[in-house]
């Protein structure tokens, strides 16, 4: 089955409940650790915000 938006010589992937429910659950729980709502998680954007970097590569 094809999707309207989708052409000829791509696949269209159709989502089940099943599927976008673990992608929303994914979503929630990343918008959670970068608020700090399970404790202090330290990303490459916030070292960089903080004019301080506390890993070298």
């Amino acid at each position: 089955m094809e999707d309207e938006d989708c052409n000829h010589s791509s696949q269209c992937h159709s989502w089940s409940k099943k599927e976008i429910d673990i992608l929303l659950e994914l979503v929630i729980e990343n918008k959670n650790l970068l608020e700090g709502k399970y404790g202090l998680l330290v990303t490459e954007a916030n070292k960089r915000k903080n004019g301080r970097r506390l890993w070298q590569p």
